[in-house]
């Protein structure tokens, strides 16, 4: 069973050296983590909600409230998934 795992690990690893991280669509899939697990309440202990409403901003285009993390999400799925 571990080999598998470590064939995973590597495969994982292999696509992540293949991306790059100045791609918007790479930083919209992070911010998507992100405001998924901000919109169930869990905070980030290095990025306040405002900076990370102010980055999917900067992706999407536009402006973002407090607390609107659910229409910052919908956006950046746009942005992924087009």
């Amino acid at each position: 069973m571990s080999h598998v795992m470590d064939q995973m690990l590597i495969v994982m690893r292999m696509d992540f050296n293949m991306l790059n991280p100045l791609d918007k669509k790479v930083q919209a899939v992070f911010l998507k983590g992100h405001l998924k697990l901000m919109s169930l309440g869990m905070k980030h202990s290095k990025m306040s909600g405002k900076d990370i409403l102010n980055a999917a901003a900067k992706i999407t285009g536009n402006q973002y409230k407090r607390g609107q993390y659910t229409l910052a999400l919908k956006d950046l799925e746009r942005i992924t998934n087009g």
